[in-house]
């Protein structure tokens, strides 16, 4: 039955609604920016040193903002922002996705979310998954391993279907190197800028988790394009 439904799939036609790759419209306001409100908000944010000023103007030029995300030239003017106010990224993901989406995650995952992925039988039992799970599981820190949320939460990784599945495709990461392209760990005798010193090149954003040990992180950044923004803001 799973392997007719595959191929049902496979040979549909019709058009696909949802996933990443479908468009996403922004939450309306009830008062729709004009495009001299905009242009003004914009000339605000270039210069501002007023926080709560520079937040207020992101949300009017939201939309605008939006519809240029991709392209770098335009928007090199107005993004910059984001580095150096604090709750910029997390207003954005508010506006487009909404109060209720944006809170119902983080209120959801310690008693809802984290036992379903907890709940990996099945899969291929590396010694990775197998030290992911006893560490997700255990109410007592492992000073090697990662703490019982941030275990569930790369988990996920191991529950993508190439990992199930049990083989994955030329030039494809396995869930283990993922781990390392999702989060990397640092000790704190190490500064932030040291580690943003020592990157190459720029390539996909990662989380940064400082701290002791794996087990015990005291503060994580959000890294992208050698530039660090703590998180939670």
């Amino acid at each position: 039955m799973a392997c007719r439904l595959k191929t049902i799939q496979n040979k549909s036609t019709s058009p696909k609604v949802g996933g990443p790759g479908h468009g996403r419209q922004p939450f309306t306001r009830d008062e729709v920016p004009t495009n001299e409100d905009i242009e003004a908000a914009i000339a605000v944010l270039r210069y501002s040193a007023d926080e709560d000023s520079v937040r207020e103007k992101m949300k009017t030029a939201f939309p605008h903002c939006q519809a240029m995300v991709n392209d770098a030239d335009k928007s090199a003017d107005v993004f910059p922002r984001a580095l150096d106010i604090p709750g910029l990224i997390e207003q954005d993901f508010r506006l487009l996705f909404g109060e209720a989406t944006a809170n119902k995650f983080l209120e959801k995952w310690p008693t809802t979310f984290k036992g379903k992925v907890m709940d990996s039988h099945g899969l291929t039992p590396t010694t990775e998954l197998l030290e992911l799970m006893r560490n997700a599981e255990s109410a007592v820190e492992n000073e090697n391993g990662w703490d019982s949320d941030m275990a569930a939460i790369l988990l996920l990784l191991h529950l993508l279907p190439s990992a199930v599945q049990g083989r994955k495709k030329p030039g494809q990461m396995s869930a283990c190197q993922g781990v390392d392209q999702l989060i990397r760990f640092q000790k704190v005798v190490t500064s932030v800028q040291q580690h943003l010193d020592s990157i190459t090149q720029s390539g996909q954003p990662y989380l940064l988790a400082l701290g002791s040990t794996k087990s015990s992180i005291h503060s994580y950044f959000v890294v992208i394009d050698k530039h660090a923004r703590q998180w939670p803001q």
